[in-house]
Formats: C-alpha cells, structure tokens, sequence
C-alpha cells in the first residue's frame, strides 16, 4: 500500500516540511506536485523522484530527476 507522509499538516511559509513516500515499487519514478496559495497569488512547483531499492522516498534527501528544482532539500545546518 502506498503511504506519502507529512510531518506537519499546516505550516507558516518558511518552515521546512518533511515529505516522505513508502511502499512504491522499487526503482519506480514518481511526479510530485505542490501548490501554495495565499492572498497575493500562487506559487506550484513539482519534480521527478526516484523511489530507492525499499520502494521509498525522502524529498529530505532524494534529488530530482527533473522538475522545477534540481537539487535535495537542504536542512537548516546545510548549503544548496
């Protein structure tokens, strides 16, 4: 069964989100797509992952394939 898991349902912009995805078919790629809207317009991004050997998916660590954006997520304590 596939699971996408959100570590916070509802956060203010500049927070980072944890998204995870399991239980995909190994080696799988799958399109992500996010959305923010909010009174001065809406800003949409996606990309393409990769799901690992275990079938899963951290937007944390993974890098897209293509996309709007090109490389991982970096954390508070790491470089783009």
């Amino acid at each position: 069964m596939k699971h996408l898991n959100i570590d916070k349902a509802d956060s203010l912009q500049p927070e980072h989100v944890h998204i995870t995805a399991n239980g995909l078919r190994p080696g799988g790629t799958y399109r992500f797509d996010m959305k923010l809207r909010h009174n001065y317009g809406s800003h949409a991004s996606y990309c393409v992952l990769k799901a690992d050997e275990n079938g899963n998916i951290d937007m944390k660590t993974a890098k897209p394939l293509r996309g709007t954006y090109f490389g991982k997520d970096a954390g508070p304590n790491e470089t783009r």
